[in-house]
């Protein structure tokens, strides 16, 4: 079985256990066990976001990566990017439910995706089929922007921790001890960016997949982010919206850069 149908079969399996999984948690009124309220409207909303969002992009993905474009791989790959980030939180920040198992299996499945999606981009790009250097520095100092920004941000609560005790914010909103969401970022978000800033900037093929890798998850979580702090917003919550024009920056900054990846491989066959 070649590399493609590999990354085939796993998204296919991704998107019909992602959709199941986001039905179940919008449907049945018990699954989520947390007992903070917007820890369940967060869920909520995920659950929404992958269910409208995700999934459809999966069907579109395998659509044309089944046609033998080449845009399909890289849409597909970064799709599996989101997962693996997305069911981070539910494998390891949701209180203990029914659907355990299969947080575990479309985690797993999701890294998996990601592996054989990078080993099959590597296989069937060049530098060819990447943008102008001109185009490939501007992404790659707006990664470089985004990695800077989210590094202060989660290492500034870090140091204020350390130096007066203080704990973030969002902990003591939420009435949590565990910041997985600074975990996250600072292992899957910010060295990633960073990364692909780097080499995008030297136009190296690695920059462009990674690109892929990042901007497809950031478009998609982004959503989430900002229906959110929205949400919180129009109930009243203080702050709440204060993070929203940072989110609008990540989402419009990675789906332009997403756009101007994507736009010379559009057409372009698998070999």
């Amino acid at each position: 079985m070649n590399k493609t149908r590999q990354l085939l079969n796993i998204g296919i399996a991704i998107m019909l256990i992602s959709a199941t999984l986001s039905f179940i948690g919008l449907s049945w009124d018990g699954l989520y066990q947390d007992e903070n309220l917007l820890i369940l409207k967060g869920w909520w909303i995920n659950d929404w976001v992958t269910l409208v969002v995700a999934v459809p992009l999966f069907a579109i993905a395998i659509i044309l990566t089944k046609k033998g474009g080449l845009s399909g791989v890289a849409l597909l790959s970064g799709l599996m990017m989101y997962t693996v980030y997305n069911y981070s939180y539910y494998l390891f920040g949701a209180a203990f439910n029914a659907a355990f198992i299969g947080y575990v299996i479309v985690f797993v499945l999701g890294l998996f995706g990601l592996l054989v999606g990078g080993v099959t981009l590597f296989s069937k790009l060049s530098v060819a089929h990447m943008p102008s250097l001109k185009i490939c520095k501007f992404i790659s100092i707006y990664m470089g922007l985004t990695a800077l920004l989210l590094s202060i941000g989660w290492i500034g609560q870090w140091l204020r921790f350390v130096t007066t005790g203080i704990t973030p914010a969002l902990l003591e909103q939420l009435d949590i001890t565990n910041h997985l969401v600074a975990a996250l970022d600072m292992t899957l978000v910010v060295p990633w960016f960073l990364f692909g800033s780097v080499l995008l900037w030297k136009k190296q093929v690695a920059g462009l997949i990674v690109g892929f890798f990042v901007h497809v998850k950031t478009v998609i979580y982004t959503i989430i982010l900002l229906w959110g702090s929205t949400s919180q917003m129009l109930t009243g919550i203080e702050d709440a919206g204060a993070l929203i024009p940072l989110w609008g920056f990540f989402f419009s900054g990675s789906l332009i850069s997403i756009s101007l990846l994507l736009k010379p491989i559009i057409g372009s066959k698998i070999n």
